[in-house]
């Protein structure tokens, strides 16, 4: 069983989009402490710097 990971949330999308065109209200915000699957999210290089995009569904928990 892998560990979760931690991480701190730069920024947040809209929402998701459902099947029927309704957009999902996010329940997290930029700033929060999170943790997530070991191999969850995408990794992305943006300006020089990493970045795990990652689905509001993977989080596991937010910290306080």
């Amino acid at each position: 069983n892998e560990k979760a990971d931690a991480g701190t949330l730069i920024a947040v999308g809209a929402g998701r989009v459902t099947d029927n065109g309704v957009t999902s209200e996010v329940t997290v915000k930029a700033g929060d402490t999170f943790l997530f699957e070991k191999y969850a999210g995408t990794e992305v290089k943006y300006a020089g710097t990493e970045y795990l995009v990652i689905k509001e569904s993977d989080i596991v928990a937010i910290l306080d």
